[in-house]
């Protein structure tokens, strides 16, 4: 009994001492050589073992040992035989009196066995947070069975093995993730660049090249323009690289499908029996290790992709990638896919800036014309280049229907301007109507079209209808083609509407300004057919007035003087107001000619002031005229400068209340005139550029009663401007009255 508690002592002693020398370092290497030792020390035995389980292939490898051993044991591998694959396996402790006498089937194929040789055996399992690492074991060369005491001691053991082992593992994994997390700091700093797409897939294929050191490294991209396209865009130097610039459907490539659909990595040591692609590569190259990783964008991608693409792998042979160098390759894949995807967005802004201001080129150049045939042709021009479209065409709505304006084509394809189509029968047209909003769609329907149209868009394979939208209705619709396989996205949305916004906006205008125009020109015509055909019949009632007034007839009654007086002034009211009627009529056809010379301003005035002179004198009303120091000279239309004079001292007489004062003054410099001062009613701030249009007359009660047509002011501004020179309100204050000037071109000294 003393013997037995003496050698429990002793062998507590040599387990606390195991114990300290396997927690002394976390050094992988130096645990495991540490563990096996003190299995020899506290089992009490010849050798002493640790094996771990081996993630790839499920056996128990040798890690290290401890004792007089042969060089075999560096190669022992458990597969599903062995005292310690059972330890593993079911998680007690095993143990073999006399290892010889086990059946010969169920004990290890090994040299081991013999040539050691190995009779008694203890083995124990190695478990840390129920996770289970492997085993530790203990041989005797002689038949001594392993007691109670040497297993109880070794699975106290193999309980602190599994915490140093614990220990050691994770420090080593720590130390690797710092070695991985220094070369992608490195590499994530060399592809972070504000660079074009392409150039940051050369970097990133340069820097694999770097941290995965003899694997070969493509990058192949799906684009948004070519979603059912894959292409190689970068690859490490040899091989892949010479993959660049190939293009694959992605309907054919099985596997890259697989990856981009389902955004799955995938990992095979036969890719060459996976595809023909795949077949053909390996084939050229030796290749069947490859790994592909998805290269995804934060969040859903604004086009039709599954993913920006994928980054592949690729080794000779059937190597397995080991666990490291896929933890390298996806941390490495998802700092690529943030390079990438913030340079395609680099790349699009600056693309959507340069066709946004092609639009805005495009919304000024239409606002150059109101000619609706120009604009029509500015339209499709300006909105094919924006879109970066082959074709374009214009269709109006009528009705049911739409029709073709015209069409502008890069290849010379023609239309059939006037073709009528039923709205209903053409579902993109339809929706793009009902929705105000741009539909994008795929090939045309050609059965129903006629000859030139079927021609013309047979090889289109994408489209964008653009409805034009004014005062919330659908004016027009323009219909953009692209012959090459490129889709339209959801980032031209903002190009092509502010391009259909201006497209509307121009053609409205220039339809109005069409039919405005049509209107002015009836107005005109008219204006100048009610002139001539007034005209006969008041130079009858003028000359018979004036035969009443002068006794041609004899002595009038006394009580008719004095209304014949009124129709005679009636009369010659309608006299100015017809000359204005053919004046306005003759600015408006531009049949009217000036002759310009030069003339002292201060003596038109002085004329125009004696005329009006009569009318001031019978309105009770001072009329004067400032004198210049010196001749003030223009160059003018005598007769035309007169007309305008006359209108302003008419007008200034007739809005001045009595008793009124009007004064004519010189304007001289570099822009002589003529200064109109009245005290009449003045006219208000919001009426003073109306004041100016054919027929505008301010719309006061207290004027109402006074005379005048709304042309004299419109007409006396077209002339100055025909003579080169102006007419404004210069400065008016209701109740004070108001100053307007006629400035005309000085003489230059040539003349």
């Amino acid at each position: 009994m003393k013997e037995r508690e003496t050698e429990r002592l002793a062998g507590l002693a040599a387990f606390h001492e195991a114990m300290t020398a396997i927690v002394a370092s976390l050094d992988l290497d130096e645990t495991l050589a540490a563990i096996a030792r003190a299995v020899t020390r506290v089992a009490r035995c010849d050798i002493g073992a640790i094996f771990l389980s081996d993630e790839a292939s499920g056996d128990l490898l040798i890690r290290a040992t401890y004792g007089n051993r042969s060089p075999d044991w560096n190669h022992l591998r458990l597969g599903e035989k062995g005292i310690n694959r059972e330890a593993f396996r079911t998680g007690r402790v095993q143990r073999v009196d006399d290892y010889h006498a086990l059946p010969f089937e169920v004990q290890i194929d090994s040299p081991i066995v013999h040539a050691e040789p190995l009779r008694s055996t203890i083995a124990a399992p190695v478990r840390r947070r129920h996770r289970r690492l492997g085993a530790i074991g203990g041989y005797r060369r002689e038949v001594r069975p392993f007691t109670a005491d040497d297993e109880s001691f070794l699975s106290l053991l193999a309980d602190q093995a599994a915490i140093a082992l614990d220990n050691a593992l994770a420090y080593q994994e720590l130390g690797a993730a710092r070695g991985r997390l220094e070369v992608l700091i490195a590499t994530t700093d060399a592809i972070w660049r504000p660079l074009p797409f392409r150039q940051i897939a050369g970097l990133v294929v340069r820097q694999a090249a770097r941290i995965l050191p003899g694997i070969e490294c493509l990058i192949a991209v799906v684009e948004p323009e070519r979603p059912h396209l894959l292409e190689f865009v970068a690859g490490t130097p040899g091989w892949a690289e010479s993959k660049v610039g190939v293009r694959h459907r992605l309907a054919d490539t099985r596997l890259a499908g697989q990856v981009l659909r389902d955004c799955v990595t995938l990992e095979t040591v036969h890719y060459s029996a996976l595809s023909a692609i795949a077949g053909e590569m390996a084939g050229q190259t030796g290749i069947d290790t490859a790994r592909l990783i998805p290269l995804l964008a934060e969040g859903s991608p604004s086009d039709r992709r599954a993913g920006l693409g994928i980054l592949s792998f690729y080794r000779r042979g059937q190597t397995p990638f080991s666990s490291e160098e896929r933890a390298l390759m996806d941390e490495f894949a998802k700092r690529v896919s943030i390079a990438l995807h913030r340079a395609e967005l680099l790349d699009t802004a600056g693309e959507t800036a340069a066709r946004q201001r092609e639009a805005i080129e495009a919304a000024a150049d239409l606002s150059g014309s109101l000619e609706p045939e120009e604009v029509i042709r500015r339209v499709l021009v300006r909105s094919v280049a924006a879109a970066r479209a082959d074709r374009g065409v214009l269709l109006r709505i009528d009705g049911s229907e739409t029709i073709v304006e015209d069409y502008h084509d890069e290849s010379g394809f023609e239309d059939v301007p006037g073709y009528r189509a039923l709205i209903a029968s053409q579902p993109l047209m339809e929706e793009a109507i009902s929705t105000r909003r741009p539909v994008f769609g795929g090939r045309y329907h050609l059965q129903a079209l006629p000859s030139p149209i079927r021609e013309a868009v047979a090889s289109v394979q994408h489209t964008a209808t653009l409805p034009l939208v004014l005062d919330d209705r659908v004016v027009a619709v323009l219909v953009l083609s692209r012959r090459e396989d490129r889709v339209f996205l959801a980032s031209d949305l903002v190009t092509l509407e502010l391009i259909a916004n201006q497209a509307a906006l121009a053609l409205g205008n220039a339809r109005l300004f069409a039919h405005a125009r049509e209107v002015s020109r009836a107005q005109s015509d008219f204006l100048n057919m009610a002139a001539h055909e007034l005209r006969t019949p008041l130079s009858v009632i003028a000359g018979y007035v004036s035969m009443l007034l002068d006794g041609s007839f004899g002595e009038s009654p006394p009580g008719w003087r004095r209304p014949v007086e009124t129709i005679q002034g009636k009369t010659r009211e309608l006299e100015e107001l017809i000359a204005d009627l053919l004046m306005a009529s003759r600015l408006e056809a531009g049949r009217l000619t000036l002759s310009q010379v030069e003339i002292d301003l201060q003596e038109a005035a002085r004329q125009a002031v004696e005329r009006a002179q009569p009318r001031a004198i019978l309105m009770k009303a001072k009329l004067t005229q400032k004198a210049a120091p010196a001749p003030v000279p223009a160059l003018a239309d005598a007769e035309h400068l007169g007309r305008i004079l006359d209108n302003l001292l008419n007008n200034a007489l007739t809005y001045s209340p009595p008793p009124g004062r009007v004064q004519v003054s010189m304007a001289v410099g570099a822009r002589p005139g003529i200064r109109v001062s009245d005290s009449g009613f003045g006219i208000p701030p919001v009426e003073r550029e109306r004041i100016f249009e054919r027929f505008y007359r301010i719309d006061d009660p207290d004027l109402r009663h006074l005379p005048g047509t709304g042309l004299g002011l419109s007409i006396g501004r077209d002339l100055a401007l025909r003579m080169g020179g102006s007419l404004e309100l210069e400065s008016s204050l209701p109740g004070k009255g108001s100053v307007f000037i006629v400035r005309l071109p000085r003489v230059t000294p040539e003349r």
